[in-house]
């Protein structure tokens, strides 16, 4: 297996009919990428429409007690069997060549993290946080850009990030008492190595 895509859930069964469908289309050999839906601790029917589906893929549910996003992630590496985990979020619609990109960056060296770029949709209905998440997407790709990666102090692995999953395992994977509503901070999951 190439590529493992990790996406924990909760209570958002609904935004996942848009998200899944964009995997299992993805321009890449079916048989050579799995998605690991992490269902962390949902009651609004999630599980019964996940185990509705049946992609050409590799397609896994891990379901187990709300413990958050970071812990339910966690649970997704463990079980994922990639070479390569694809980190991504329950509400993105992709593009058919992003697990192609991914893989492809990957090409020169296992020591790479990726991180893919992350849009808010055009549709995606005005307000606060809608604006707010549009102009944190814009600042952090612009800041990034202009004063050049800095590992590790800007490798915050989450949404659309790809990392090789021995590196992920070596570090201990991702910090499961981080979580964004709570504002805490976030060294990197991989601080023992470099990205080239």
């Amino acid at each position: 297996m190439r590529i493992s895509i990790v996406v924990p859930t909760y209570n958002r069964g609904a935004i996942l009919t848009r998200t899944l469908p964009s995997l299992f289309a993805q321009d890449f050999p079916p048989e050579d990428y799995e998605i690991i839906v992490v269902i962390d601790g949902s009651t609004d029917g999630t599980a019964e429409y996940l185990r509705s589906q049946r992609p050409g893929c590799g397609f896994r549910i891990v379901d187990r007690p709300h413990r958050g996003q970071a812990a339910a992630r966690n649970s997704g590496i463990a079980a994922a069997c990639g070479d390569l985990v694809l980190l991504l979020d329950d509400d993105l619609i992709c593009y058919g060549s992003l697990i192609g990109e991914h893989a492809t960056a990957h090409e020169e060296s296992s020591l790479r993290v990726v991180r893919g770029r992350i849009e808010i949709a055009d549709e995606s209905a005005p307000g606060p946080a809608t604006d707010w998440m549009r102009a944190n997407c814009e600042r952090e790709r612009f800041g990034l850009e202009a004063r050049g990666f800095v590992f590790p102090d800007d490798a915050m692995v989450y949404a659309n990030h790809s990392i090789a999953r021995a590196a992920l395992l070596d570090c201990g994977a991702t910090d499961s008492n981080f979580n964004m509503r709570r504002g805490r901070s976030c060294k990197s999951c991989i601080s023992k190595r470099r990205a080239s």
